[in-house]
Parts: C-alpha cells; structure tokens; sequence
C-alpha cells in the first residue's frame, strides 16, 4: 500500500512539474501601465524567474516519492 501511495505521489509530482515548467517556457511579457522608461526584458526574466521558483516544491515531492519507492 505504501508502494502504491509513493507511486501515485511521484506521478501527481511530475505532472505538477510538467505543468510548471511548461508555464515557465510559455511565459509573455504582459505589463499593464508600462512607460517608455519600463525595462520590459527586465520584467521578462523576473517573471521567468518567479515561475521557476515554482519548481523547487513538486521536484522536491517527487524526489522523495522515488527515494520512497527505492527504499521499498
């Protein structure tokens, strides 16, 4: 049961990942009220960088589900 509990955790981990990364490949520069001043590339790899923050958590989770598996 745990094996089964540590499969379906590695498979919902890396669809979130699959999810995350895809955001973060598909990322536009939307900036409402920009000027003529506003660094919009900038802006760009801020946004970029945010979405791949968002990485860190499901990689961890699915790192943990394969060590769980590996260790049953």
């Amino acid at each position: 049961m745990a094996l089964l509990g540590a499969i379906i955790a590695a498979v919902g981990a890396a669809l979130v990942l699959l999810d995350v990364l895809d955001r973060w490949r598909t990322t536009t520069n939307v900036i409402d009220g920009g000027n003529a001043s506003t660094d919009f590339d900038a802006e760009l790899q801020k946004a970029k960088r945010r979405e791949l923050a968002a990485v860190v958590g499901p990689l961890l989770v699915l790192v943990g589900a394969v060590l769980t598996v590996i260790a049953l």
